[in-house]
């Protein structure tokens, strides 16, 4: 289901999870809000607190510009605008000390080979907002403004012809586990 996300307070914690030691593969739906400052800071998920950027990673949008950051100060920034007028598909990937993005099933920007995953942190996987530890009473930050929708989390690095796949399904229950059903077909 799509979540519908304000940018005054609503978002979605998983707690301290979603530390990544090795290869990892993260995708989500996106679709801004048209009323959002240009100078503002959007979280659309976050496994850092605001305070303490020297580990974990983000994904944010300021303006029209998307990014990926991890640790202290890395980050791979695509080139091209993130509008409101459409829902964009994201995924970020991790392997081989090598960040990748991905908009659309489309690699975008890669950083360099030498980069390492993001080190284990007590923060809060948040989606829609960004953690904070060291203000109280230490309420999330950067809150996104728009909808979110099929948030997937790997631990492996998803090659681009997964992303192209998986991009094109949706996850509908089964029972007691779950199934991607092909909504567009790539043949």
């Amino acid at each position: 289901d799509v979540i519908d996300f304000d940018g005054d307070d609503d978002h979605v914690t998983f707690k301290d999870n979603y530390d990544f030691t090795g290869p990892f593969s993260i995708e989500v739906w996106v679709k801004p809000e048209p009323d959002a400052p240009a100078t503002v800071i959007q979280t659309i998920y976050s496994k850092r607190a605001e305070d303490i950027f020297t580990t974990g990673y983000d994904l944010r949008l300021e303006g029209t510009t998307l990014s990926f950051n991890w640790n202290d100060g890395k980050s791979i920034v695509s080139p091209y605008p993130i509008t409101t007028k459409r829902w964009y598909h994201v995924a970020i990937t991790f392997g081989s000390g090598i960040y990748k993005m991905y908009i659309d099933g489309i690699e975008v920007v890669k950083s360099s080979g030498s980069s390492q995953a993001p080190p284990e942190n007590d923060s809060k996987f948040i989606l829609g907002a960004m953690d904070r530890s060291l203000s109280p009473p230490n309420k999330p930050v950067n809150y996104f403004a728009g909808w979110l929708d099929e948030l997937r989390i790997w631990n492996k690095e998803l090659n681009v012809h997964h992303i192209r796949q998986l991009m094109n399904q949706e996850i509908n229950a089964n029972d007691t586990a779950v199934r991607g059903e092909v909504i567009v077909s790539m043949d």
